[in-house]
């Protein structure tokens, strides 16, 4: 009863913490990958960020990246511009707990 006790446990801890890694490669036509390979990657790294949870890694392959996050504005924000809004408008927001690696060639499986 011990044995399966333990078996169950360590089971039960080994997805506890699995990540899931998603990936970015600029070189794709568009996001309508899943992310989850090198071969459905992202092409924008906002676009993984917004899908990774926290604990989740991002591996960006090598490449020029733009961001394409623009400012938060809400129905009652009231803005007058005379200029409409250029690339440096533009950012990554970033959430908290995630892991974000880059450099990579895009056929990498592991970190290390």
């Amino acid at each position: 009863m011990y044995q399966k006790i333990t078996f169950i446990l360590l089971f039960i801890y080994q997805f506890s913490f699995a990540q899931t890694v998603y990936y970015v490669d600029s070189s794709r036509a568009d996001n309508s990958g899943s992310g989850l390979s090198w071969s459905t990657a992202k092409k924008d790294i906002q676009n993984a960020i917004d899908i990774a949870a926290a604990g989740n890694q991002i591996w960006i392959k090598t490449g020029v990246y733009y961001p394409n996050a623009s400012p938060n504005m809400t129905a009652s924000t009231t803005v007058t511009a005379t200029t409409p809004l250029t690339a440096r408008d533009y950012y990554i927001q970033l959430k908290n707990g995630l892991s974000i690696y880059g450099g990579f060639a895009g056929t990498e499986t592991t970190l290390t």
